[in-house]
């Protein structure tokens, strides 16, 4: 099973989300967290496929976590989605071993698109909804 998980302490933006990717990939499993913390336990516990972590979370910043999960699962897809759409957010997320980087108020095809490339294979396997 392809997992994800969604690091966001905005339970709103988080519920939202999480819809988005299950109406899109209804198989996907996809666990939330809302702190760096608990991020680095369920990694841990189940280590996800992919990563969806916001900038500013309340025990830290989700920068310093791509970095620390970088180091830690290397073939882990990091994908930073904040409010924060700055060119030195962008740079430090790339520093930091973030593979993407988008807005919130992105277009979510675009984000579902790069969720289904980088997944290829396993992805593919998952029941696609209509859009």
């Amino acid at each position: 099973m392809v997992t994800a998980l969604l690091v966001e302490d905005n339970e709103f933006f988080r519920e939202s989300f999480k819809k988005i990717l299950n109406d899109r990939f209804p198989l996907l499993m996809v666990i939330e967290s809302g702190t760096c913390r608990e991020t680095l336990q369920m990694c841990l516990d189940c280590l996800p496929d992919l990563i969806f972590a916001d900038i500013n979370l309340p025990d830290g910043s989700g920068l310093d976590l791509s970095l620390t999960l970088r180091s830690l699962y290397p073939k882990v897809i990091i994908l930073v989605l904040t409010s924060y759409d700055l060119p030195e957010y962008r740079q430090a997320a790339s520093a930091n071993g973030a593979n993407y980087f988008f807005p919130k108020d992105s277009n979510h095809e675009v984000i579902l698109s790069m969720v289904e490339s980088e997944l290829g294979k396993e992805i593919n396997g998952l029941e696609r909804a209509p859009i």
